[in-house]
């Protein structure tokens, strides 16, 4: 008893103590919590990396740090900078693009410098950047134009490579094409070669000589005339024309370029060049020279294009010819403004996670059907669309009902189609839509070849391959590394679904894509009339890293039901973004979801997918007067970050539907991290499972507003995240992530910087 007093006592004289400080140092600051915070170290993954001439990489800083506060980070380029630029450069991950033009391989260093606290410290990774591949872009001839009967002149062939500077070695065959009883050609294979004039006559000729140039399969020709004097006659030297060429025709606002000027005489004349600026020489300037080779070297800070003229004058002393020649100089970069989209942009979330950069060969904009389906034919393709593109339309006019009509009627062009697809047996799509439904009952199952439940309808063959036919005419099936960007505020695909089946490098951004419809539903078991295209379907066991960003995804018609046999559901919809297959790293963000029922579902059943392998990031959406799956997952790590949920009671959605269901839906091995989401009520559920696979669905909510009154114990609510996020992010709170996703979220928000 005694002790346990002596301890009361020590403890009331610690609290007095305590009490005292107070109020002598009241004013004073006091300890907080980010007075611990601290920095421990910083490395850069990859440390090492090989990028093409022009290819990109992602470095990613790997902050070790205690504290919940956001380091500042800082990338420099610290040796190599005429070799490669940087983005992203106060994020965590920086993206470096190579710009290497020389014939060898250059080392960039690259440096990452993170504030956190009061304490910078800094990393370092090295990329080497490949050399520039040379190719021989052609070849020319000079040596004098007239020489005499019995003299000689050296013929000199320059090659143009493609990497200005490079001088690899090329293999020359000389021949005389015309007049070679006037002339002879020493033995050569060099680029130059001796030609002896042999003319006996009383009458000048000419001779030309060719010259073929054959440098790493790719061969060249030129060709060059001489005359040769009749004997007796003398040779004037003097110099008779000149043009001039430069090495590269385009070059960047602070790039260069050798400009070489070709002259033609006679004899042998001595010849002076002088190199002057006629036009733009705000934008350039040249080394000085009196040689036929000078530098052009750009200075533009404006932010426009700028053509600069130069003019070549070649003088033998009395005579004396011009020549000019026009350079684009490219525009200094614009400061932006706003929020921009590149191609160059590396993906959030999972869809980051070991992204590899595409290098694009085949760049095009797009405008048609056709022109699109051209274009994702090929891998490594950067598109950009321009305009709405109706992907019913294959050049007799669009199959689609009009934007927005609340019953199924169709064009002509769709009644004719359906004319050619079957025969004739059906010649509009409402004698299908009849003679579908009178077919089927509740029972009829067209939904599997052999169906477990019910039966086939007497139409099955015909539904199928009216199906069938539709979907070579909707569906968009990517290549790897393709990245698709909608221009402006109002490009993207209507009727039409984006397959993305088995390939890895594929983003999808500022489109605009709406009513991806299913003409010919099929019948399942108790179950109406199914839709079985999504305006994006993932699926594949090798697909990786699939980024979907800033596009609007919207249904415009209205659900019908069939007039005539059980008028059950006419369904034409199915998903918006549907994801099945073990997909390694997929992100959906800054979209708008709107108007739709069954929205984004992740795994087609509980026996599909792997909680281990699928990985997918839901970040900054706005699901807008969606009933429900925003996202439903199965089998699934999913991070679902600073999301939006709205529903306007004043609209019919999908089957009648005029208030949402659920946003979350955790069904049997689903992960979820819920971060910071913002749920406005009109929603039953916020999250929602499913009491059959409750025990493996594992969720954890934090930061999240949460304005809708049901609750549900149909899942294990967990106490921390259940999967380790492996990229840095900046969560915002719920409040703040609802007015950002107004602002930001959806197609045409955006500036594209093409």
């Amino acid at each position: 008893m005694k002790k346990n007093s002596q301890k009361r006592k020590f403890g009331t004289i610690l609290l007095s103590l305590a009490a005292l400080f107070a109020v002598l140092f009241s004013t004073a600051a006091c300890k907080t919590d980010s007075d611990d915070d601290e920095l421990n170290s910083v490395t850069i993954s990859p440390s090492e990396a090989t990028i093409n001439a022009n290819g990109q990489t992602s470095l990613f800083a790997n902050v070790d740090k205690k504290g919940s506060g956001t380091p500042v980070y800082k990338w420099t380029i610290t040796s190599g900078v005429e070799y490669a630029t940087l983005e992203n450069e106060t994020f965590s991950t920086c993206v470096v693009t190579g710009k290497n033009t020389t014939a060898s391989a250059q080392s960039v260093k690259v440096k990452c410098t993170v504030t956190f606290a009061s304490t910078t410290k800094e990393a370092e990774a090295t990329v080497t950047v490949s050399a520039a591949k040379v190719e021989l872009e052609s070849v020319s001839i000079a040596g004098s134009a007239e020489i005499g009967s019995t003299a000689n002149t050296e013929l000199t062939a320059t090659p143009v490579f493609s990497i200005e500077g490079a001088s690899p070695t090329v293999t020359y065959t000389w021949t005389i094409t015309a007049g070679s009883e006037y002339a002879e050609l020493s033995e050569s294979t060099t680029g130059t070669v001796t030609l002896t004039a042999k003319n006996t006559d009383t009458v000048e000729h000419e001779v030309t000589v060719k010259v073929t140039a054959a440098y790493d399969g790719t061969t060249k020709e030129a060709t060059t005339t001489v005359k040769i004097l009749a004997a007796g006659q003398v040779v004037e030297n003097k110099v008779t024309s000149v043009t001039v060429s430069a090495a590269k025709d385009s070059i960047d606002c602070n790039g260069s370029t050798t400009l070489t000027a070709t002259a033609e005489y006679s004899g042998n004349p001595e010849i002076t060049y002088t190199w002057t600026i006629t036009a733009g020489g705000d934008y350039a300037e040249l080394s000085e020279s009196a040689t036929e080779t000078v530098t052009l070297t750009a200075k533009n800070t404006t932010t426009a294009e700028q053509t600069v003229t130069v003019k070549v004058s070649a003088s033998d002393g009395t005579n004396s010819v011009e020549s000019t020649c026009a350079v684009t100089v490219g525009a200094a970069a614009a400061v932006e403004t706003g929020n921009v989209i590149k191609a160059s942009d590396t993906p959030l979330g999972f869809a980051g996670v070991n992204y590899a950069m595409p290098t694009f060969t085949n760049v095009v904009t797009v405008t048609t059907r056709k022109e699109l389906m051209n274009a994702i034919k090929k891998e490594n393709s950067l598109i950009y669309i321009d305009g709405m593109i109706d992907m019913s339309d294959e050049g007799s006019g669009s199959k689609l009902p009009a934007e927005g009509a609340s019953n199924i009627a169709v064009s002509s062009v769709m009644d004719s189609w359906i004319a050619s697809k079957t025969s004739n047996a059906y010649t509009t799509y409402g004698a299908w839509v009849e003679a579908y439904a009178a077919a089927c009952s509740t029972s009829t199952n067209d939904k599997d070849k052999t169906p477990t439940k019910g039966k086939h309808s007497s139409l099955y063959d015909t539904v199928w391959t009216l199906n069938n036919a539709w979907k070579s005419v909707i569906q968009l099936n990517l290549k790897s590394n393709t990245t698709i960007i909608g221009l402006g505020n109002n490009s993207g695909i209507r009727g039409g679904t984006i397959s993305i089946s088995g390939i890895e490098n594929v983003v999808i951004r500022n489109l605009t894509l709406v009513d991806a419809i299913d003409m010919f539903p099929h019948h399942e078991y108790e179950d109406g009339f199914n839709a079985q295209f999504d305006c994006i379907t993932i699926q594949g066991s090798n697909t990786a890293n699939i980024w979907i960003d800033h596009c609007t995804m919207k249904d415009t018609l209205v659900m019908q039901h069939v007039q005539s046999g059980t008028k059950e559901k006419w369904q034409n919809y199915d998903g918006l973004c549907d994801i099945k297959g073990d997909g390694k790293g997929i992100t959906v963000s800054n979209c708008h979801m709107y108007h739709h029922d069954k929205t984004m579902l992740v795994g087609s059943d509980d026996d599909e997918g792997d909680n281990t392998v699928r990985k997918l990031s839901v970040i900054n959406n706005h699901f807008d007067t969606c009933v429900q799956r925003l996202p439903m997952a199965r089998n699934s790590q999913f991070h679902v970050l600073n999301n939006w949920y709205t529903f306007d009671t004043t609209q019919e959605v999908g089957d009648g539907k005029k208030k949402g269901d659920s946003c979350i839906g955790a069904r049997k091995g689903a992960l979820i991290y819920s971060e910071a989401n913002y749920f406005d009520s009109n929603m039953q559920y916020s999250i929602r499972g499913n009491e059959k696979t409750a025990s493996t669905a594992k969720v954890y909510d934090t930061g999240s507003v949460d304005n809708n009154s049901k609750k549900t114990s149909e899942y294990t609510e967990v106490s921390s995240a259940p999967f380790t996020v492996p990229y840095s992010y900046e969560p915002m709170t719920a409040e703040n992530a609802k007015t950002y996703v107004a602002a930001n979220a959806g197609a045409g928000v955006w500036t594209v910087a093409k």
